[in-house]
């Protein structure tokens, strides 16, 4: 089926107050994924995926907005979607955020490094390998078990949307050590800041080598400015040219 006519069998994408799932996947493989949507739809389960998104609309936010209130993550994982930075993102923001995930792998894709680590505890269906007959039990089930139901049953009225609540602070020194060695993109992903931390090593050499030859601490506190500030300033305009 070409992705035109798999289109052809798509519903719009949800809006309204009832729960929904969020569909992630590569763009490169709407001819197989928008199936599977189809499919969803038909079995009456209330879908989000991005084509949705209205003209004009910025995409991140309409994304952002999208998985913020979804009741369920659905990530369709395939080689092309794991090489996407933006299903990376989706998948890094359902995990922070802590929404019901549920990986369905439409082929044999090897995982590596970060997206292997975050997604081997989480609840895989390797649809590749199975038939009909078997896939569709396995899913509807592992939807049942994440309390995400077809939106005509009695289960899906005691459901509705979720909101993504900031975490709470976990103290005063995690508090620190996300200021000093950790920053948070425009999707709440908290990432290691490279900048930060070879900033900070720069000052704490900076102001070691003075103090330990007897200078006063502020002369160490100005040294270590001196040289870790520019590096800083330099590197973090570098990495927004590159981040672009």
């Amino acid at each position: 089926m070409d992705k035109d006519n798999a289109k052809e069998k798509l519903y719009s994408a949800y809006v309204g107050n009832e729960s929904y799932m969020f569909v992630s996947y590569a763009h490169l493989d709407a001819d197989i994924v928008f199936p599977e949507i189809a499919r969803f739809q038909n079995d009456g389960y209330n879908v989000w995926y991005d084509e949705g998104i209205a003209p004009g609309n910025e995409w991140p936010e309409e994304i952002a907005n999208a998985l913020a209130r979804c009741s369920l993550f659905v990530v369709f994982i395939t080689q092309n979607s794991v090489e996407s930075k933006n299903v990376r993102n989706e998948i890094y923001y359902a995990l922070h955020h802590e929404i019901p995930f549920i990986a369905i792998h439409l082929e044999e894709t090897e995982l590596e490094g970060g997206l292997a680590l975050s997604l081997q505890a989480m609840q895989a269906i390797l649809k590749y390998t199975m038939a009909d007959e078997e896939y569709i039990p396995k899913y509807t089930k592992a939807f049942k078990n994440n309390g995400f139901y077809p939106s005509d049953s009695p289960e899906s009225k005691n459901v509705v949307q979720r909101t993504t609540k900031p975490k709470k602070s976990n103290g005063f020194i995690n508090d620190i050590k996300l200021a000093l060695f950790y920053w948070k993109d425009n999707k709440g992903n908290i990432k290691i800041a490279k900048t930060k931390i070879v900033s900070l090593i720069l000052f704490i050499i900076g102001f070691i080598i003075p103090v330990m030859d007897g200078e006063p601490l502020g002369v160490g506190l100005m040294l270590g400015l001196f040289i870790s500030v520019p590096v800083f300033v330099i590197l973090a305009i570098v990495h927004y040219f590159i981040s672009r």
